[in-house]
């Protein structure tokens, strides 16, 4: 699919075309429901409006059968009395992207959340099931040829990053964020006031549920000193042995598991937080076996991860997950922040 980029953004708020946008999408979706609409639709469309080329000039960039509406022409026709009419070609490819970028990420579930920042577009959610999902889309660019002469682009083609897992890898995720903070020496989002942000600052549950109970029980070991194996570290890319099996015996994070029976792990790339799909062939993750390999997937740096954090409680909080509300405070309550600051 394409996405509008961030300067396709500023280019229609300053044009005031995003303004006549956002007052329009109710009347799109009142004249076409949402829906896959194929080309004999497309043709009935172009017979009753009398634009017999219409399939002809629709701009092949975009996926017919995606939605009756992503193709610009048609999107065109529909607000002609609103739009001026001397728009150029990547301008109004940037206001039919705009409608599938407001139509695919604010008309989701409930059960999500949803940021943009500059360089990706970003989705944390469940599905009816209460499994996780995250789902990224890169928005930097990648013609060097155009960024040459400092283009700058107003739409972006992009294919997602998935990462799917099981409803009870939600509290584990909290904490991989959390530890990827501490790992890296850099402040953890929340750490002092998570009961005020989250809780309303009424924060009364004592015991886990039953999903989180592990984990949190864990946690509060390691914080405890009882023993370090209760500290779990994520491992390097380029050196996925450090800090695991030492004398002070860390233990990986352990790879997080989907229905689909895919593997994905989280490893440190640079500074980055990068998940890896087991696949065939790719990166080797686990040198002291032959079998484990992994291509890039999601990929979240530090100044990402607080609405990465923040995602994951939103969703557990709306009901999107297995566990309780409660549990997301006790990650944050138990979480031995002093004890990486020792060991590592």
């Amino acid at each position: 699919m394409h996405l509008i980029t961030n300067h396709g953004l500023e280019v229609l708020e300053k044009s005031g075309l995003k303004k006549i946008l956002d007052g329009s999408f109710q009347d799109l979706e009142d004249y076409y429901l949402k829906g896959h609409i194929y080309d004999d639709e497309i043709e009935e469309y172009a017979q009753e409006h009398k634009i017999p080329d219409l399939l002809e000039r629709i701009d092949d960039n975009f996926n017919k059968n995606e939605s009756f509406i992503v193709n610009s022409e048609i999107v065109l026709d529909l607000l002609k009395d609103k739009l001026p009419e001397d728009l150029e070609s990547d301008v109004k490819q940037a206001i039919s992207a705009y409608y599938i970028y407001h139509n695919k990420f604010y008309n989701m579930l409930a059960r999500h959340f949803f940021w943009r920042d500059e360089k990706s577009v970003n989705i944390i959610e469940s599905d009816m099931q209460g499994d996780m999902c995250i789902t990224q889309y890169n928005l930097s660019h990648s013609d060097p040829q155009l960024d040459l002469f400092n283009y700058k682009h107003l739409i972006k083609k992009v294919e997602p990053k998935f990462v799917n897992a099981y409803y009870d890898e939600f509290i584990p995720t909290l904490i991989h964020f959390i530890t990827f903070c501490c790992q890296i020496g850099k402040p953890v989002p929340f750490k002092e006031n998570w009961e005020e942000i989250f809780f309303n600052e009424n924060f009364t549950a004592e015991k886990p549920g039953e999903v989180a109970k592990n984990n949190i029980k864990e946690l509060s070991s390691a914080k405890n000193k009882e023993e370090y194996s209760r500290i779990f570290v994520l491992p390097f890319v380029d050196n996925p042995l450090k800090y695991v099996n030492s004398e002070k015996r860390f233990y990986p994070i352990y790879p997080i598991k989907s229905s689909g029976g895919k593997f994905f792990y989280i490893v440190f790339s640079g500074n980055d937080l990068v998940y890896l799909y087991i696949a065939e062939k790719g990166i080797q993750v686990e040198p002291y076996t032959e079998e484990k390999w992994g291509n890039p997937s999601v990929r979240f740096n530090y100044e990402q991860i607080g609405n990465a954090i923040e995602g994951i409680i939103k969703v557990i909080q709306k009901g999107g997950s297995r566990s309780f509300p409660e549990d997301c405070g006790l990650v944050f309550k138990h979480f031995p922040y002093e004890r990486f600051n020792e060991i590592l």
